[in-house]
């Protein structure tokens, strides 16, 4: 499978371990992310993650300039 947003709980799994003190590696986190899922109504809105205490936060317009980190293959967002 190739690149995709993850869903919500994937953001916040990754969010967790890039800010783990062990991690070997450093991650500066700005302004919230984006999560796979879109609205119901508005479909021109979906959800975003906030890497402090990896929240997530209110919907954004679609149009919104929101960062993302993308993750590859396992599962898709399945509406649920």
């Amino acid at each position: 499978m190739g690149w995709r947003l993850p869903t919500e709980e994937e953001l916040r799994t990754v969010m967790q371990v890039a800010l783990d003190p062990a991690a070997p590696f450093t991650v500066n986190f700005f302004g919230s992310y984006w999560s796979a899922r879109t609205l119901e109504d508005p479909t021109t809105s979906a959800w975003g993650v906030l890497p402090q205490g990896a929240a997530v936060r209110n919907p954004s317009a679609k149009t919104s300039a929101l960062r993302y980190w993308c993750v590859r293959g396992g599962q898709a967002y399945d509406g649920m």
